[in-house]
């Protein structure tokens, strides 16, 4: 059965979207994805005593993080669905890339907190999580601070890899991300996020297209930024992640520019996850249905 995807606009193109905006888009997008209450269907997948991570991304800070107003809306309708704001954790690797790109950050015991793994007294496990040709140390704050993890990545093109979205995220989880971006990413994104305790504690993504980094990516490149006021969400990560390498294309080819496949970028690791060993999720035209509503 094909996954669906359901792709949320939340202002116009060339726009930027409000707190309020995201989060009244958030709400009319689960609602179509589950035919159902927001609150009904957040509640039954993760409940209310959780604690959950919104792990960002924050690599582009200042100019293409995952936006803040992207992540505050997630984490103000998880605690409308009565998760309670002291469980919920906005969290990448650094204190200083948070900063960057404008998040507030809050180690506190009351409402919703926001930290990096170097915080002090934080850090990365003491033992290697070995998988496939991954061997890396993982976040504390993924394997004790928290239970569960929203992934809220930023769709951008990746010089390497071609496309960074929802799995690629988790090379924000680990210590040593830089050993893995050889050979378009392959097959160390689908190995890491398909390790035991990784992939399978993501019940649930929301993707930033609010801004789309289009190409020079991943670190920001202004030239080719365009404001498309998006959101994508689903619980399927790699149908999320086709879908958002589907926008990516569009957005290029508006632009003028070429396949990734013709720059040799075309990011495979998507349709590696799709398909066994690894069979993570859906990919392809015929395995991904994307919903769109305004």
């Amino acid at each position: 059965m094909p996954s669906r995807v359901v792709l949320i606009r939340a202002c116009p193109r060339d726009a930027t979207p409000t707190r309020g905006d995201i989060a009244s888009a958030l709400k009319r997008g689960i609602e179509a994805y589950a035919g159902r209450s927001w609150k009904t269907f957040l509640r039954g997948l993760f409940g209310r005593r959780v604690r959950l991570g919104l792990k960002v991304n924050c690599l582009g800070a200042p100019g293409i993080p995952t936006s803040p107003a992207v992540a505050h809306a997630v984490a103000e309708v998880m605690s409308g669905a009565g998760i309670p704001e002291e469980n919920l954790v906005i969290w990448d690797r650094q204190n200083r890339e948070l900063k960057a790109a404008g998040y507030r950050l809050n180690y506190s015991s009351s409402g919703v907190r926001c930290y990096g793994t170097d915080t002090y007294g934080v850090g990365y496990e003491r033992d290697l999580l070995i998988h496939g040709e991954v061997g890396s140390l993982l976040s504390k704050i993924f394997t004790r601070h928290t239970d569960l993890t929203v992934s809220l990545p930023v769709l951008k093109d990746h010089i390497l890899a071609g496309y960074t979205g929802t799995m690629k995220n988790f090379f924000g989880v680990i210590h040593n991300p830089n050993k893995y971006h050889m050979d378009n990413c392959r097959p160390f994104v689908t190995d890491l996020f398909s390790a035991p305790g990784v992939g399978e504690k993501v019940p649930f993504t929301v993707l930033d297209a609010t801004k789309v980094q289009f190409h020079g990516g991943p670190s920001y490149n202004p030239r080719f930024v365009r404001r498309e006021g998006i959101l994508l969400i689903g619980e399927d990560p790699v149908a999320v992640d086709y879908a958002g390498y589907t926008l990516l294309e569009k957005v290029r080819k508006d632009a003028g520019l070429p396949p990734l496949k013709e720059e040799k970028r075309e990011p495979l690791y998507i349709f590696d996850a799709a398909s066994p060993p690894y069979s993570l999720g859906n990919a392809g035209e015929e395995g991904v249905v994307v919903e769109e509503v305004t």
